[in-house]
Parts: structure tokens; C-alpha cells; sequence
């Protein structure tokens, strides 16, 4: 809506910052970008609920919950699906600690469709692996019928492992159950 304040403010040169070299001090003075600073810097480190409950203790978190809603659950989420935690119910404690009883839904909500989500992609890989599985073991017993009939019909040892691939081993456990 303002041509000249967007050029005064996005055609300047800018300085770029290395938010890994910042120290987390130095970040919390950051106002308004403190909350995504901190966590992009902390991430991929191996506990992610370290950096929530310094945000949490600083006043970050209930100051961009107050301020800013839809930038909560960005921040919830983010922090829930993409960093790591031993412990990520209390992430999620340390995340609703600071809000009202409505973002606590919120973000209980955003909680329980993350678990859901990787409920359903557990269940979805398990699906393929017992299809892919179940695959196998139908070819294997369609080889071992095939062999079977050739060997009912007086074919030769050799020429049954040259057809089917099983191995001599595999003939005489296949010849010992059909007696049994």
C-alpha cells in the first residue's frame, strides 16, 4: 500500500547474521524474531525442549501467543515435527505452560494430530511391509508347488533346481515333507 516505505525498507542493503554464531543471549534481545531464531538455531540439536524452556523462561512464548496466534501453532508445530526430543510430552508441557486455556487446546490439538499423523504413517509402512512380505512368501510357496509337479512328473534333481532356482538343500526338505 506504501511504494516509497516498501523500497526504503526492503531495496537497502542488509545485514546477514549467522544465527549459530549468535549466542542464545544475545538472540533473546531479538524482540519480535526471538522465538524463530531460537529455534531454527537449536533445530537439529538433540533435545529441542532445551531451547522451548529458554523461551519459555525468558517470556518469548507468551508473548508471541499473546500477539500472534497463528504464529503459535506454526511455532508448536515446528518445533514438535522437525526438532527432537528424549522427552516430547514435555516439550509440549513446557509449550502450554505459558498460554491461556484456548491455545492450550490449540496446541494439545496440534499435538495429538502430530501423534496421529505418525500413527498413520507407522500403520501405512506397516501395511507395505506385510503386503511386500506377504508377496514373498506366495512366491516361495508357488516355487515350491512348481517343483513339486516336476518332480511328480519324474523330472530330474537337477533340471527341478535349474527351473525353479531352489537349491538341492531346498529339494530334499521339499521331497521330505511331501512323505510326511
Amino acid at each position: 500500500e506504501n511504494p516509497v516505505w516498501a523500497k526504503e525498507q526492503f531495496l537497502q542493503p542488509f545485514h546477514l547474521v549467522d544465527i549459530q554464531q549468535e549466542s542464545d543471549e544475545a538472540i533473546l534481545q531479538h524482540d519480535d524474531a526471538t522465538t524463530l531464531e531460537m529455534l531454527q538455531k537449536h533445530i537439529y540439536d538433540s533435545d529441542i525442549g532445551i531451547a522451548v524452556r529458554k523461551l519459555k523462561e525468558s517470556g518469548c512464548l507468551e508473548k508471541i501467543a499473546i500477539k500472534y496466534s497463528d504464529l503459535t501453532k506454526f511455532v508448536v508445530k515446528y518445533a514438535l515435527v522437525k526438532g527432537d526430543s528424549p522427552n516430547k510430552s514435555k516439550v509440549v508441557e513446557d509449550l502450554c505452560d505459558t498460554l491461556s486455556e484456548q491455545k492450550r487446546g490449540e496446541i494439545m490439538s496440534i499435538a495429538q494430530q502430530i501423534h496421529q499423523e505418525g500413527m498413520d504413517l507407522g500403520m501405512e509402512r506397516g501395511i507395505l511391509q506385510g503386503v511386500k512380505k506377504g508377496r514373498k512368501e506366495g512366491i516361495e510357496e508357488t516355487i515350491k508347488h512348481i517343483a513339486m509337479r516336476l518332480l511328480q512328473q519324474r523330472q530330474s534333481k537337477k533340471i527341478v533346481a535349474q527351473v525353479t532356482g531352489l537349491s538341492d538343500k531346498d529339494l530334499a526338505e521339499l521331497m521330505e515333507e511331501k512323505q510326511n
